[in-house]
């Protein structure tokens, strides 16, 4: 369970459960980053998932291209949806390459004080990471 004073809801659940249909293949129903996920060995592993992303903060300027949208020194809202698909590689020992990528379903900014706020239209993201571990 998480929460914050400035965000709404003010606390928010997590968990959730993993159902493991055989050694290869489980289902990670776990709030707020839900996964099907496959092994089909012990180097690959292919994920279809969701991500659902809320935080608040304090802001200093922020400005849009378009002025449409200009308060400073505000707190807002933000709230993100993705789904995608990822892969990952670990068997170059010991790096992890990870490549993935999908679309922002939904991106909201709530400068609830400042009574502003933007919406943005979904997006496509690319992921690519390498992570070492020692």
């Amino acid at each position: 369970m998480g929460g914050a004073i400035n965000q709404s809801p003010i606390v928010g659940p997590g968990g959730g459960i993993i159902w493991l249909f055989n050694d290869h293949l489980r289902l990670e129903g776990v709030f707020p980053k839900p996964a099907l996920v496959y092994n089909p060995n012990d180097n690959w592993e292919f994920r279809l998932f969701g991500n659902i992303y809320y935080e608040s903060f304090r802001t200093e300027d922020v400005i849009t291209p378009e002025r449409k949208l200009q308060v400073h020194n505000a707190w807002v809202q933000y709230s993100e949806d993705r789904a995608g698909l990822q892969a990952s590689y670990s068997g170059l020992k010991p790096f992890e390459i990870t490549l993935g990528g999908g679309v922002t379903v939904r991106r909201d900014f709530d400068f609830f004080r400042a009574e502003a706020s933007a919406k943005t239209k979904p997006a496509p993201f690319v992921k690519f990471e390498i992570v070492a571990k020692f």
